[in-house]
């Protein structure tokens, strides 16, 4: 359909819609039917075969206005066929519509037995009307006569059946028939999500005539919602059957956000989560956010400006882990919308600006944003405002005054066709790469001021999500200097063991974290390399402007910094450097020819690091894939490729190893006992002529295992 015809029909379409009545009667419908003919025609029955009758949902789309496309498409079809001179196929008899009628009052009467609702309230419902307009159309005549449907009338009559199917219906039959792909959920939800909507809406109505009698229900002089539930058979019977039934379809009975009534609200404990494993992950994800709304009030943010910020990095996830944009999909994204826009811009009742400063609560939430993980539209389009600011003491500045909501619009509309991930920062973990002196008292008296009134995350653990990764080193150092192992503890990213980690933290036996003579503290985003959903970079430790230590840092899923698991075995020496001279290059070439011949392990157990990084370039240079990935770390909580997709990677770089580096250098850990895991990085100087801009190294990751050192994926950073 063209651009201008689809407009018409969406006009003659809303035209429709705004001339629906409010109460629709199912038997003055079928008496009228009766009235205008006995003789029903059949309709021969052709078998087309349907993957699911969630699919049908998705062409058939559950909504009032749908029902104005069934009339404007059927009747469509019944004039072309009057046009063409189509003869009937074959008649059904008058008594088969009759008893087809009768069944259908009887299913209709099941359901509203079922919600204990009065004739009015169920007539009221929208799911329940449209199913009387489909079953109309589907009896009417002219339907029987026409080339309307390739399927029989009892199929139609089944999804009439489907449509006044109860929400709790639809999730038990659904929990019985298996999982479905994306297309099935997104169909099924929107329908679920629309008859819970209907439903909630006539629940309120019931609420509004019986509010006086049920704002009697009070505790201790407020409305109490459990009080209400615990009397509901010593109210009104329709109040009765609405407290009784309504959790059966998600929704509960709560007190409104003024204290002066009661409401009826989606709730989706119980039932939906019936659910999980039926449908796809993001559409009970879609539930969840539902269930959160409303997030701003009259233009003020209902939760605080770091809960909605982390909601709005929920909500963008979600949106974009779909391809199938449903009903709810576009709900989801206004709430997005909204919520974005306050939170950047403001309103008048939530100001984020105060005397031309960014609030600090906005440069939290702010900081939370321009962290997100991966294709982020909200990290894409904050990041200039958020580096630009930061950088000017969050004064408002040109680079905030023109920035305009349009092109966040424009920016997500990107990442649903997969255009922004090639926009994004490369391993941009969100962070600031940065270097500080040390010891640094500003940064010192910050960790002294958490340690004495440490943020709470609302589930009674400690709040870490704002700290960056220098942030985190300088907080471990200081709980550890003044003895506070429990922060110690939380600060320091989970592994195999880490009961016995706690028993020694609470024993002292730890060695410092920062050593003795340390000159500076640095951190830079560009090494830092995304795996298993988990940000890995390094918090270099620097006496007199060479690294002496590297503190490996962890971003977990949650978005916190953590320090990783060789901060307990780390000895402070010297760093190794080396020529890529002849004695380098031999024992290089000596060692892979050995490897390469069995692949035995053993080859490697006592070589340094830099030289297994030399056996992967050696192999990188001879094209020798099979060693390049024998080399690779390997295990559960890895993400490693199979052969056959790390061999298909056409992207490797080849390079000369020696040709291209000069010297190599490596700052070595200590290892003790158990603890004989952790990441490393094996930096190797460019040659004069290789050396582009500010990049005069390449740090290549290793991770030292109980069976010596492996290579990282994609280890060049």
């Amino acid at each position: 359909m063209e651009d201008k015809e689809f407009e018409q029909q969406m006009n003659l379409l809303k035209k429709s819609y705004e001339r629906v009545p409010s109460k629709f009667n199912a038997d003055d419908v079928l008496s009228k039917i009766e009235e205008e003919g006995k003789q029903q025609k059949e309709v021969k029955q052709f078998t087309k075969p349907v993957a699911s009758k969630w699919q049908k949902v998705s062409v058939w789309a559950v909504s009032l206005a749908s029902v104005f496309i069934i009339g404007l498409l059927s009747a469509s079809f019944m004039n072309d066929g009057k046009e063409q001179g189509d003869e009937p196929v074959s008649e059904y008899d008058a008594n088969d519509i009759k008893k087809l009628e009768e069944d259908y009052q009887q299913e209709r009467k099941k359901r509203q037995e079922m919600l204990g609702m009065s004739d009015e309230h169920f007539n009221e419902l929208g799911f329940v009307g449209m199913a009387d307009q489909l079953f109309a159309l589907n009896i009417h005549p002219d339907s029987l006569e026409s080339r309307y449907s390739n399927r029989s009338l009892e199929d139609r009559y089944a999804q009439v059946i489907d449509y006044l199917k109860l929400p709790n219906e639809m999730i038990e039959e659904a929990s019985q028939e298996g999982e479905m792909n994306e297309e099935e959920s997104m169909a099924f939800i929107d329908d679920l999500n629309t008859k819970i909507d209907h439903l909630t809406f006539v629940y309120n109505l019931t609420i509004e005539e019986h509010s006086e009698i049920m704002n009697t229900a009070k505790m201790n002089g407020e409305l109490d919602a459990d009080y209400l539930y615990a009397n509901r058979r010593d109210l009104p019977k329709p109040v009765e059957s609405m407290l009784t039934n309504a959790p059966k379809q998600s929704i509960a009975i709560k007190v409104a956000p003024d204290k002066k009534g009661y409401i009826a609200e989606f709730d989706m404990h119980g039932t939906m989560f019936n659910l999980i494993g039926i449908v796809i992950k993001p559409a009970i994800d879609l539930f969840a956010i539902k269930d959160a709304a409303p997030f701003t009030n009259g233009g003020e943010l209902v939760y605080t400006p770091q809960e909605s910020a982390q909601i709005l990095g929920q909500i963008e996830q979600t949106l974009l882990s779909m391809t199938t944009q449903n009903a709810m999909y576009s709900i989801t994204k206004s709430y997005y919308e909204d919520i974005a826009y306050t939170l950047i811009f403001g309103s008048t009742n939530t100001q984020v600006v105060e005397n031309r400063q960014i609030k600090e609560e906005f440069r939290n939430a702010w900081g939370y944003l321009r962290a997100m993980h991966g294709v982020s539209p909200i990290k894409y389009f904050i990041k200039p405002s958020f580096d630009s600011l930061s950088n000017e003491d969050w004064t408002v500045n040109k680079t905030y005054e023109t920035l305009e909501f349009k092109n966040l619009q424009e920016v997500f509309r990107l990442a649903e066709i997969g255009e922004l991930e090639a926009l994004m920062p490369a391993n941009d973990s969100g962070e600031k790469s940065m270097t500080i002196s040390w010891p640094n008292s500003e940064m010192q008296q910050q960790a002294h001021a958490f340690l004495k009134n440490p943020t709470m995350d609302g589930g009674g653990g400690y709040n870490y999500d704002n700290l960056t990764p220098i942030e985190t080193v300088v907080l471990y150092d200081y709980a550890q200097q003044v003895d506070v192992p429990e922060i110690m503890y939380n600060l320091i990213h989970p592994y195999e063991g880490m009961g016995l980690m706690k028993d020694l933290l609470a024993s002292g036996e730890i060695p410092d974290l920062i050593p003795v003579g340390a000159s500076s503290l640095g951190y830079n985003d560009r090494i830092t390399i995304k795996q298993n959903g988990e940000y890995h970079g390094t918090v270099e430790v620097l006496k007199d402007e060479k690294v002496i230590m590297s503190i490996p840092v962890i971003r977990n899923e949650a978005g916190v910094w953590q320090v990783s698991l060789s901060i307990t075995e780390t000895s402070y020496e010297e760093p190794l450097e080396g020529s890529i001279g002849t004695t380098f290059i031999s024992k290089v070439q000596n060692v892979y020819n050995k490897f390469n011949d069995t692949y035995d392990f053993e080859t490697l157990a006592n070589e340094e690091p830099f030289i297994v990084a030399g056996v992967y370039l050696e192999a990188l240079m001879q094209n020798d894939m099979k060693t390049q990935y024998e080399l690779l770390v390997k295990g559960d909580n890895y993400i490693t490729p199979t052969f056959e997709e790390f061999s298909s990677d056409s992207n490797v770089q080849r390079m000369d190893w020696k040709e291209q580096f000069k010297s190599y250098e490596y700052t070595p850990n200590g290892v003790a006992g158990v603890y004989d895991e952790y990441d490393s990085v094996v930096y190797f100087d460019l040659k004069d002529k290789f050396i582009t801009g500010e990049e005069t190294r390449k740090g290549f990751q290793m991770r030292k295992t109980h069976d010596g050192w492996r290579v990282r994926i994609m280890p060049f950073q």
